[in-house]
């Protein structure tokens, strides 16, 4: 999770391992996570929170409160030097 300890909090790469999946491990995760980000947010002000997850988990993420929209990210790798 990246975030400016106030109003913006981006989650990244919430994985586990299949043969742990259905077991609420995920949920729990998330449910810290947001812990977390109301815990330590500006006190009384909406927190935007953002999450990327690939196609097949939206539905996932979506139970837990998240809604999906139509943004594109754009990528770019580049070579360290």
């Amino acid at each position: 999770m990246n975030g400016d300890l106030g109003l913006c909090y981006y989650i990244k790469d919430v994985v586990v391992r299949p043969e742990y999946q259905k077991r609420g491990i995920g949920r729990t995760l998330i449910n810290e996570l947001m812990k977390f980000i109301r815990e330590n947010g500006v006190s009384g002000t909406d927190i935007f929170v953002e999450l990327c997850a690939m196609l097949d988990k939206i539905p996932f993420y979506e139970k837990l409160g998240f809604s999906a929209n139509e943004a594109q990210r754009l990528r770019l790798f580049c070579r360290a030097e």
